[in-house]
């Protein structure tokens, strides 16, 4: 599953994601075993894979607090994710971005 998010905000924006697990199995995108491991365990991960002049790779817990930089500051005012619902607690690794500021925000 893959997710686009993007800001055109003046200043940053902090958000988190809450993903509908059992409604991604509704609409076949998840199996309903996958949704239900995903919903119960929380140990999902978001990845962005690197993609040359746009993002470095990082991942993060599903449940993560994420920040987009402000419009115009030419990096991190965007991000192109996947969603892992198979992450597992021994295997999550969780990368700050160096872009100026960090990319990943903290509760």
């Amino acid at each position: 599953i893959a997710i686009a998010v993007a800001s055109w905000s003046a200043s940053e924006v902090r958000f988190a994601l809450r993903v509908d697990w059992r409604r991604l199995a509704s609409l076949g995108l998840l199996s309903a075993a996958a949704a239900a491991a995903a919903a119960a365990d929380q140990h999902a991960q978001l990845v962005a894979p690197a993609i040359d002049g746009f993002q470095q790779a990082g991942s993060w817990a599903a449940t993560a607090w994420l920040s987009l930089q402000p419009r115009g500051s030419g990096t991190g005012e965007g991000l192109l994710l996947q969603v892992r619902p198979e992450g597992s607690a021994g295997k999550r690794r969780r990368l700050g971005w160096a872009w100026g500021k960090s990319l990943l925000g903290r509760r």
